[in-house]
């Protein structure tokens, strides 16, 4: 823990150098996988309790507060929350402080909290086994019974685990290089843990009924997008309920697929 949380305090800078040049104003296309489907469970803005995990130094959580959404964010680094207050504050004032807080998500106490949407953009991976499926189960009991969780990784070719460097600008020379822990998944993989801490993972082209994830899933049928700014490397974007729940989806088919997204839109890791 002590030496993720120094990797990512190094990064914090890296990743507002980033920010200017596509976090902050991508951060809406990027999370447009799951937001579809938030939008379509029916509740005003304002009544959405969002929580994000692994903050980072708050793209995603400053974006929806502006767009109306009550937004709470947790991150392990001190300089990471200090960003994220800074883009909360300005639509919350004084109450950034409380609502994004410096901790461990395993042990942080949420008392009786509930969430509608919970993001975990490249969160999941920065944990070792078992603590991942532990992370995500927490996730599953932080959720309302119709709550969505939206988490992703990289697509790996094989399950590697261990101390790995990580360039905070995504290849680029300015980036900030640093030696932090990290789980790769194939995307069966990281189902297979999804689905082992209590959520159900589902994936949805935009039209008919969606489509329940499992380890025997076709790849071709995976949530899967290629990173054009990091030649071969590609994405792995869950949207996920808990164990029972549908995936909030249009009642009637539009008879006209929705575009996929962009390549150039898949989430930063």
């Amino acid at each position: 823990m002590a030496r993720q949380r120094a990797a990512y305090n190094r990064f914090a800078l890296s990743y507002e150098i980033d920010a200017a040049r596509r976090r902050d104003s991508w951060a809406a296309r990027w999370l447009e996988p799951v937001m579809r489907h938030v939008e379509l469970a029916g509740r005003k803005r304002s009544d959405v309790r969002v929580l994000d995990v692994g903050s980072g130094i708050g793209s995603f959580a400053g974006h929806l507060a502006h767009e109306g959404f009550d937004v709470w964010a947790i991150d392990i680094a001190d300089e990471m929350v200090e960003r994220t207050r800074a883009r909360l504050r300005q639509v919350y004032g004084s109450d950034a402080q409380s609502r994004a807080v410096r901790g461990s998500f395993i042990e942080h106490d949420f008392a009786s909290e509930q969430f509608d949407l919970i993001l975990g953009v490249a969160f999941v991976h920065c944990l070792p086994r078992p603590v991942d499926v532990l992370a995500i189960r927490k996730m599953a009991e932080l959720l309302n019974e119709e709550g969505i969780a939206y988490l992703t990784t990289t697509a790996e070719p094989d399950g590697q685990e261990a101390l790995a460097l990580k360039d905070a600008m995504r290849g680029e020379r300015d980036g900030t290089l640093m030696r932090r822990y990290r789980t790769r998944y194939t995307p069966a993989q990281f189902i297979d843990r999804i689905r082992a801490g209590g959520l159900t993972p589902w994936s949805w082209p935009g039209y008919g009924a969606p489509v329940e994830l499992d380890s025997l899933t076709p790849a071709d049928a995976m949530p899967i997008f290629s990173d054009t700014h990091v030649p071969g490397k590609r994405w792995v974007d869950v949207v996920a309920t808990r164990q029972g729940a549908l995936l909030p989806v249009p009642a009637t088919d539009p008879g006209v697929p929705e575009p996929t997204r962009s390549d150039e839109l898949v989430p930063v890791g």
